[in-house]
């Protein structure tokens, strides 16, 4: 879409994760976070180094309940023209 590229997903949890979740909030919540943001920076490196685009910016949330995750990437161009070269 334009210069955006939109990555909606079902995920499984991790299973200890899920039962930890139950009995620690907090601990799960900044394990998510810690998992987020390296996905972030290896999906940033790979657009970048392997398919040569120039991310601006990654946008990531996970839903734990329904395991639904959203990604939002925003390029520097129109995706077209990275398709298209």
């Amino acid at each position: 879409m334009g210069d955006k590229i939109l990555i909606f997903a079902y995920h499984k949890r991790i299973p200890s994760l899920k039962h930890l979740d139950e009995i620690n909030r907090f601990v799960t919540r900044m394990t998510d976070i810690a998992i987020i943001d390296s996905y972030k920076e290896h999906l940033r490196n790979v657009l970048e180094e392997k398919y040569g685009m120039k991310v601006l910016s990654i946008l990531k949330d996970y839903d734990p309940v329904t395991e639904l995750s959203g990604t939002i990437i925003t390029l520097d161009r129109d995706t077209n023209a990275y398709i298209s070269r």
